[in-house]
């Protein structure tokens, strides 16, 4: 498989245009996730590719895999990987068919895409009120998120966003730590040495999971670039 360029957000790109339906938004988050944890792994991105089961939670269906495939914002695959292989492998069939075994990445117009219409949804940077003025937008405080240990409930301004009714220690301990630290933008990974565990490896699948069955998609987690932290914003 290819490998796959840092897609930067493109300078001058318009303020305001819809590029991906909003019920793509969360799982288009999960690809980019993706795509960008390949780069910092592997530099291969069908190293992350993400199983579509996954996708479907949340809430992409098989139409709309058809309509990111049309426009060249998605590749898709069939993972084919033997016992004992270290290096993930996958047979590409149709542009159009979808199996149980399909994962999908992103392409490189397909992330760029996603990070425009990311960058359109973001709140005014804190503190920044010639920004707002700028856009007409009133400056506000800082909507923090709050982790309640006791009752494992992560809530973003009174709403609960997620739940944890099954043992999580990873996404516990991350939850803990930016709770602890006042919620800074972004954290060393906190997670403790595993022997035979690779830490990177680790802590994107714990931010995947972060973002996964989220009652209200308030939140989004994401890794800072390096592999080696990790950093959330508030979903406007």
């Amino acid at each position: 498989m290819a490998a796959l360029p840092r897609v930067p957000l493109p300078a001058g790109h318009p303020a305001r245009i819809q590029t991906i339906p909003s019920c793509m938004h969360s799982a288009m988050r999960l690809l980019l996730d993706a795509y960008d944890q390949a780069h910092e792994l592997a530099n291969d991105v069908w190293a992350c590719a993400v199983e579509i089961d996954c996708l479907r939670r949340a809430g992409l269906t098989n139409n709309d895999l058809r309509w990111l495939v049309r426009r060249n914002y998605i590749e898709h695959a069939v993972e084919i990987t033997r016992p004992g292989k270290k290096q993930r492998q996958f047979r590409k069939d149709s542009k159009l068919s979808i199996a149980e075994r399909t994962h999908v990445v992103l392409t490189t117009a397909g992330a760029t895409i996603v990070r425009i219409d990311n960058s359109q949804r973001l709140p005014p940077p804190k503190g920044d009120r010639q920004f707002a003025e700028r856009n007409g937008q009133r400056s506000t405080a800082r909507l923090v998120p709050e982790w309640d240990s006791a009752r494992r409930e992560l809530r973003v301004g009174g709403h609960i966003v997620k739940q944890f009714k099954q043992p999580a220690p990873s996404q516990e301990t991350i939850l803990a730590s930016f709770e602890e630290e006042g919620w800074p933008d972004r954290m060393d990974d906190p997670l403790p040495p595993q022997f035979g565990v690779c830490e990177k490896q680790r802590l994107h699948q714990t931010i995947v999971n972060l973002n996964r069955y989220q009652k209200a998609g308030l939140i989004r987690f994401f890794g800072d670039g390096t592999g080696d932290g990790v950093c959330w914003q508030v979903e406007s």
